[in-house]
């Protein structure tokens, strides 16, 4: 596995160990709070933590498929979930 391969899978369990934060916030909230915009915080942090599992697993498995052109660009793709993620994390915990 590549240098960039390596970062994209850091960047992605980093994503992971922010959405279990923001998941664990929105189902505190969830419960003093019971709305339609909560429960879909709920499950939009349930979501990208699949899908953030899921790319995890890609890389794991599937790095010798990747061209190394590519890297780059899932590098830039975590780095800005990343960036996202705990900006709002930030203004959740608030």
């Amino acid at each position: 596995m590549g240098l960039l391969m390596q970062v994209s899978a850091l960047l992605a369990g980093i994503n992971m160990v922010v959405l279990i934060a923001l998941l664990f916030l929105y189902a505190k909230n969830m419960r003093k709070i019971t709305s339609s915009f909560t429960i879909g915080l709920v499950l939009f942090a349930t979501f990208l933590l699949v899908q953030n599992a899921l790319s995890l697993f890609s890389y794991g498995m599937m790095y010798v498929h990747f061209d190394e052109v590519i890297e780059p660009y899932l590098v830039s793709i975590n780095v800005a979930e990343a960036v996202g993620l705990l900006i709002l994390y930030r203004t959740t915990a608030k």
